[in-house]
C-alpha cells in the first residue's frame, strides 16, 4: 500500500515536471520580438496581432507596452490584382443554375466578401426589385409595363481592398418567374385574401370556396396535442422504469457488498460458539438473536445478512429441516463465501461437528483476509474517483498554457 501510494506521488509529480517544461519551451519558442526590436507584421488578410512587451531605456521607467501591429499594407499593383480575381469570382457566382445575365428569373448572389475576404463589396441595383440578398420581389416587378418582356437591372458593386477602391457595373435582364398551375392557384388565392385583408372596417374575413372554376376547402391544422402527450407520457414512463431498474441493481449491488464485508465477522462468530459446546442450530439462533435484540433496542440499522438468517431460524422453527433451510439461505444470499460456510455446516450435520472449529477458524482467518482485499479495493475505486477532479484541473492548466499560444499562432 506504501509503495502503491509513493507510486502515485511520483506519476503527479512527473505530470506536474512535464507541464512546466512544456510551458517553459512554448514561453520562449512563442516570441514575436526578434533582434531586440524588430516584429513581423502579418500576411495582408491574417488581422492585427496584440503583444505584450516591456519598455526600459534613457528617461523611461521601466513599463509594460501593449502594441497592436496591423496587417501589411498591399501596394497598389497587388491591390489591383484582388480586384480582377474579384470581378471573376463575381461573374462566376453571381447567377444561380442554368441562369445568366440575359434571363434571370430566380434569386441572384450578391456577396458582400471576395477573394476569401480580401475584398468586400457594397452592392446597389437599379431598378428596387432585388433585395439585399438577391431575392427577387415578384409583386413590384409585375408593376412594370411589359414585365412579361423581362426588366433590364443595372448592378454597381464598390469594391474595397484595405484602403484601395474600384467600382464595377453590369447589366442582367430580371423575367417573372414561371410558375406551375398550382403555384398559380396559390398566388391568385393569395390575392383574393389579401383584397379582402384591405378592406376597411371588415371584421370577417371569407376564405374563397372557388377559384378559376376549382373549388376548395378548408381546415385548421391539427396541433396533434393528444399524440404529443401520450409520446411524454410515454417516455417519462420509459425514464422512470429505467431510473427504478437502476436503482434497484444499485440497491442489490450494495446489498452484496454488505454481506461481503459482514462475512469474516459471522465465521468467526460460528466458530467460536461452536467451539463453545453449542450445535450449529444453537449457534446460529444465538447470532440471529443477539441482533435481533440490538436491532429492538435501536442500537443497529438493518443488516441484510442477518435479516437473512432470521428468515432461516424462522424456518428452522416452524418445522422446516436444518439442511433445507441452510440451503434456502445459500439460494436467497447467492455470494460465493457464504456457500463455502453453508457446505461447512451442512457437513457437520451430516458427519458431526469434530473438525467443524477448525475448519470455520481457517475459514475466519480466509475470510479476513478477503476483508482487507475489499476495503483495499473500496480504497481503490475513491481514488479513482478522484482522477476525475484532477483531469478537469489538468485541462484547465492545459487550456491555460495551450489557447494563448494558438490564438497567436493564428
Amino acid at each position: 500500500m506504501v509503495q502503491d501510494g509513493k507510486r502515485k506521488v511520483s506519476k503527479v509529480i512527473l505530470v506536474c515536471i512535464m507541464f512546466i517544461v512544456l510551458a517553459v519551451v512554448m514561453e520562449y519558442t512563442d516570441r514575436e520580438l526578434y533582434e531586440s526590436n524588430k516584429i513581423k507584421r502579418n500576411e495582408p488578410g491574417d488581422d492585427s496581432k496584440e503583444i505584450s512587451l516591456v519598455l526600459s531605456g534613457e528617461g523611461v521607467a521601466k513599463q509594460e507596452y501593449d502594441l497592436e501591429i496591423y496587417e501589411r499594407m498591399l501596394t497598389e499593383s497587388e491591390a489591383q490584382k484582388y480586384f480582377e480575381k474579384a470581378i471573376v469570382e463575381i461573374n462566376d457566382s453571381f447567377y444561380l443554375g442554368e441562369e445568366n445575365a440575359n434571363y434571370v428569373t430566380e434569386k441572384v448572389n450578391p456577396s458582400d466578401k471576395y477573394v476569401e475576404k480580401m475584398v468586400k463589396a457594397e452592392w446597389t441595383f437599379s431598378e428596387n426589385i432585388i433585395s439585399d440578398d438577391g431575392v427577387i420581389d415578384e409583386d413590384r416587378l409585375e408593376k412594370y409595363e411589359d414585365y412579361q418582356q423581362g426588366v433590364v437591372v443595372t448592378a454597381q458593386v464598390e469594391l474595397q481592398c484595405q484602403d484601395y477602391v474600384e467600382e464595377y457595373d453590369f447589366h442582367f435582364v430580371v423575367f417573372p418567374k414561371k410558375l406551375s398551375e398550382q403555384e398559380q392557384l396559390i398566388k391568385q388565392i393569395g390575392q383574393s385574401i389579401a383584397e379582402q385583408l384591405s378592406i376597411p372596417g371588415e371584421e370577417i374575413v371569407v376564405l374563397p370556396n372557388e377559384i378559376g372554376g376549382k373549388k376548395l376547402t378548408w381546415k385548421e391544422t391539427s396541433q396533434h396535442l393528444v399524440a404529443k402527450v401520450i409520446a411524454v407520457e410515454l417516455i417519462v414512463i420509459i425514464l422512470i422504469c429505467i431510473m427504478k431498474q437502476k436503482k434497484k441493481s444499485e440497491e442489490l449491488k450494495k446489498r452484496k457488498k454488505d454481506m461481503e464485508l459482514e462475512y469474516s465477522e459471522i465465521v468467526s462468530k460460528m466458530a467460536i460458539l461452536l467451539g463453545s459446546g453449542m450445535s450449529v442450530k444453537q449457534a446460529w439462533s444465538n447470532i440471529s438473536a443477539r441482533y435481533l435484540d440490538k436491532r429492538k433496542k435501536n442500537q443497529v440499522s438493518e443488516i441484510p445478512i442477518y435479516e437473512e438468517m432470521l428468515i432461516t431460524e424462522r424456518e428452522i422453527n416452524d418445522g422446516k429441516s436444518e439442511r433445507i433451510a441452510y440451503q434456502n439461505f445459500c439460494e436467497r444470499v447467492n455470494i460465493m463465501c457464504y456457500h463455502r460456510l453453508i457446505r461447512l455446516l451442512i457437513s457437520s450435520l451430516d458427519r458431526g461437528s469434530r473438525n467443524i472449529c477448525e475448519n470455520l477458524e481457517q475459514e475466519s482467518e480466509e475470510a479476513f483476509e478477503e476483508r482487507k482485499a475489499v476495503a483495499r479495493r473500496l480504497g481503490e475505486e475513491a481514488s479513482t474517483k478522484m482522477l476525475l477532479p484532477m483531469m478537469i484541473m489538468m485541462s484547465i492548466v492545459i487550456a491555460v498554457i495551450i489557447v494563448p499560444a494558438i490564438l497567436s499562432f493564428q
